[in-house]
């Protein structure tokens, strides 16, 4: 296997991991720093922290995942 597959696929895998872990935890922090200020959401449908937002979001909100167009995004930076 040549340098560049084998650091393209390096490169996927290390971006579908670090993404897989962070971006759920970003979210909750977005939007526990963001709720206080919308007008649109009542006190009984904030979240009360952490634990209440990674337990609601998933049901309310649904869970998106990019992993195919991160995996090929960090391949390029990676074998470039």
């Amino acid at each position: 296997m040549s340098e560049f597959i084998t650091n393209l696929l390096l490169g996927g895998t290390s971006g579908i991991i670090a993404k897989t872990t962070c971006a759920p935890l970003e979210r909750v922090k977005i939007i526990l720093q963001t709720q206080h200020v919308s007008s649109q959401i009542t006190e009984a449908q904030k979240y009360k922290g952490i634990t209440d937002a990674f337990r609601r979001i998933p049901s309310e909100q649904g869970m998106s995942t990019r992993l195919l167009s991160v995996y090929f995004f960090r391949s390029i930076c990676r074998s470039s």
